[in-house]
């Protein structure tokens, strides 16, 4: 959490590893919706074990929020067996391979707590929305 806290935790990042299809479709959803974030590539120095675990603690869907598919990444390893820390480990060495290109990591409106989010479906980013904008939009609707 150290590092995230060396590049302004109270921030929203949107972490990615290239600038593709996906990350695209993500910056234009959290643009729409007027949420502020930091963009941060990812590399060596922020990806590790306390990195990752945080990720997948804060996300709904847990490893699958955050990996690209693991039959056709990742066809090497056995899901069913690995233990949590050796798949932390495993994603740690292979990060641009295993991890989807882009994650949205972000404050959410009501509550204040973060959540990792992935995908391109606008309704999941709503939740990250600042809350008295959320509140005001429902009165002029």
């Amino acid at each position: 959490m150290s590092k995230l806290v060396d590049l302004g935790f109270r921030n929203n990042f949107l972490f990615y590893t290239e600038k593709n299809k996906q990350y695209q479709e993500m910056k234009k959803i959290l643009e729409n919706l007027e949420i502020k974030y930091v963009e941060v590539r990812l590399n060596e120095a922020i990806v590790d074990e306390k990195f990752i675990v945080m990720l997948v603690e804060r996300s709904v869907n847990g490893f699958d929020d955050l990996i690209k598919s693991p039959k056709r990444y990742m066809p090497e390893l056995d899901l069913d067996e690995i233990k949590f820390n050796d798949f932390v480990k495993y994603i740690v060495e292979n990060y641009e391979n295993a991890l989807k290109t882009a994650i949205f990591f972000g404050k959410l409106g009501a509550s204040g707590d973060y959540r990792t989010t992935s995908g391109a479906v606008e309704d999941e980013y709503t939740v990250y929305v600042d809350y008295n904008k959320r509140e005001m939009s429902k009165i002029y609707e």
